[in-house]
């Protein structure tokens, strides 16, 4: 399904990640091989990054990564939680009314 966007004008930049054929699990991951893609390789228009990946776009510098280190940050993070309260009385529109404005 990459192919036609590929021949189509649009360059495609494919980055290795968790659980993909050929790359170790854990950080840096080189890219994948192009053998993968051989549709989209033909095309001139497919970038194989590794994992994670630091490009220049203008000004700013971008990190881009396939999502391992914000997974593993969020499995140890600690969402604050409000404490519940009851309402004696509506603090708000009800749902009628809310029904009625779609």
């Amino acid at each position: 399904w990459l192919a036609p966007l590929a021949f189509a004008g649009v360059g495609l930049l494919v980055q290795a990640g968790d659980g993909d054929v050929g790359s170790p699990s854990v950080l840096p991951q080189p890219p994948l091989l192009g053998a993968l893609f051989p549709r989209c390789r033909s095309s001139g228009r497919l970038t194989l990054l590794p994992n994670p990946c630091g490009r220049q776009l203008g000004t700013p510098r971008l990190l881009g990564t396939a999502g391992q280190p914000v997974a593993a940050a969020s499995s140890f993070a600690r969402l604050p939680t409000a404490p519940r309260t009851e309402a004696a009385a509506p603090t708000g529109p009800s749902l009628d009314a809310l029904r009625s404005c779609w």
